[in-house]
Order: structure tokens, then sequence, then C-alpha cells
């Protein structure tokens, strides 16, 4: 068992801990617009893969998503799995900590609105991001040097709180800020998503999760947030002095960096793909699989082949491989 990521001193046994916090979750992936824990459906997506989470749905949201037959106990079990939840990185002490001076406060501020200290909301945002990079869920991750500073002064901060101690100094000298825009019709009108990118000296992350986009390091510059820079140029940097300060944001930008988002990952999942489908071809004929048999394998796939819920189960994917290679090497032995 390997140490806790958080104190590095007590072993990491603590299960199921959130990456990001449920609550955030709840808001931004219920199926019903809730924002309930259990009515959930998220889908992470990076190049190399498709997860899919779900909560407790009705027979009919698993009939909408999953193909007949492509589901079986063991396979729900795994939906089951928060794909933003890790075992054994935190050990139970520091969970407990994030949990009662950062998540719970955050939670509750989003809930009514009433106030809170601006060096929790930091912190809280601090954590989210540092625990984002050390697990590397989203695929991207900061600096091991700006993970171990954002480290070192997140446990600080946690024990100052834990022991009555005041934590005006850590705050003062810790090098870190934030922006955070709120997009507030976004959740009513579009799906929810998450995402999360860094700079390229990897020392400052934009993180987007749902309705919020937070940009966060030591640096308040940022040259590419999926075309939010104009509004993090007019947003305040939030230092934990003073009460959080969003930049209200339209709803037609947030939009279009979802799009933007998704075909950056398209793009780079598609590249994967056939690289893939190289090896296979390689492996069984010779060379690269054509290019054109390739195009038909992707969009079966992402099509009508496979259901939304079953197009990252490369599993099920040989099927459609064998019976489209097949009719391929068919008709062109029939046509040479």
């Amino acid at each position: 068992m390997d140490n806790c990521l958080l104190c590095k001193n007590a072993e990491a046994t603590q299960t199921n801990s959130h990456i990001v916090p449920s609550f955030l979750g709840a808001r931004i992936f219920s199926y019903d617009g809730s924002g309930k824990r259990g009515k959930d459906i998220a889908f992470t997506l990076t190049a190399t893969r498709q997860k899919v989470h779900t909560g407790d749905l009705p027979s009919t949201k698993y009939e909408e998503l999953f193909g007949e037959g492509s589901l079986n106990e063991d396979r729900i079990n795994e939906l089951k799995v928060d794909s933003l939840a890790k075992d054994y990185y935190l050990c139970p002490q520091c969970e407990k900590l994030l949990a009662e001076y950062l998540e719970s406060p955050y939670a509750s501020f989003l809930k009514s609105g009433k106030h809170i200290p601006g060096d929790i909301s930091l912190f809280f945002w601090m954590s989210v991001v540092w625990r984002i990079s050390i697990t590397k869920v989203l695929g991207d991750w900061l600096s091991p040097d700006v993970e171990e500073c954002m480290r070192n002064y997140l446990f600080s901060y946690l024990e100052h709180k834990k022991l009555g101690i005041d934590t005006k100094t850590i705050v003062e000298k810790m090098p870190f800020r934030y922006k955070i825009l709120y997009c507030p019709e976004y959740l009513s009108n579009d799906a929810g998503f998450v995402n999360f990118k860094t700079n390229e000296t990897h020392d400052s992350a934009a993180f987007i999760c749902g309705d919020t986009a937070v940009f966060i390091g030591i640096d308040s510059n940022v040259n590419d947030f999926w075309g939010l820079e104009g509004y993090l140029d007019e947003a305040t940097s939030n230092t934990g002095i003073q009460a959080e300060n969003r930049c209200i944001v339209p709803m037609e930008p947030f939009v279009d960096a979802k799009k933007a988002i998704i075909q950056s990952f398209v793009k780079g999942k598609i590249e994967y793909e056939r690289n893939v489908l190289n090896q296979i071809w390689a492996k069984h004929i010779s060379g690269e699989m054509p290019i054109e048999l390739q195009n038909e394998i992707i969009e079966s796939i992402h099509g009508e082949g496979l259901k939304l819920g079953d197009r990252g189960e490369m599993k099920l994917w040989p099927p459609i491989i064998f019976e489209k290679m097949s009719n391929y090497i068919k008709e062109h032995s029939q046509n040479p």
C-alpha cells in the first residue's frame, strides 16, 4: 500500500475518493436535471478511451444508451464505478479534511448563495485541480514541481484549519491565483461536461466543469482557453483574501467552447483508432488498412453500428471490424 499523496505519511487506504467532488458531478451529469446523486450519466473522453459512468438508471435509460446483449451483471457493476473517483491515493484522514474544510462549505455556498470566505474558495478549487492532475484522470497534468507546490500549501492549510491556527499567512504567501467564469443559463439548456488542460509549460491549468470554468496557476496569463480568453481578461483574479469573484459569461461562448473541446478530442480519438485498425490489418494482411475501409469502420462504430454508451467499449468492435474487413476483401478479390 502506497502512502497518501496529500500528507505523504499515512497509508492511502481510502476507496472511492472523488477527484471531482460528487456534488459538482451531480449538478452536471444528472440525466433528469435534478442535480441529485445516483441519477448521473457521465462520459469521460480522452484520445485513447471513452469511459461511461452511470448511477441508478431506470431500465429505459439503459435501453436508450446500450445495445441489447451488451450489458450483463459484470458490466453494469463496471458502469457504476465513478470515472471521476479513485481508490488508494488518499488516506481517510486527508479525505475527511478535504470534505470538512473545503467541499462541504463550498457545496453549501453553491446551494444557498450565502457568503463564503475567499480562502475556502481558493483552496477548494486548488484541491480539485491538484487531484485531477496527480491522478491524470482527464488526460493532462501539471508539472511535478507545480503539483508538489500545490500539495504543500494545500496540506499546510488543512492542518492549520484542523488545529484551529490562523491561515492568513499561508494565504498571503501562496503563489496560486484563480479566475472563474460562470454561465448561469448553461446547465438548463445544454449537456454538462468536464475538461482539463494545462498550458505549454504545465504550470497553469484550465478546468471547465458544467457551467463553471476555472483558470488557476502562478501566471495570470492564458493563451488558449477554448475561445473564452476574452472573458478571462475581464475576470478578477481571486487571491483568497476577498470573497470569490465570478465573471458572468453568456450562453453562446460556453456552447462554442464545448464544441471546440469535443472536436479536439474526436480528432485525437480518430487518429488513435486509425492506428489500431492499421495494426489489425498488418497482423492479418500486411501494410496499412485502406483509408476507405478505415472510414467505413469508424463511421459504423460511431454511427449506427453501436449505441452511444457502447462506442467506447473496444471489445464490442471486433464483430463490426470482422464484417467490414471480410466484405472489403471479398469485394476486392472479385473485382481486382
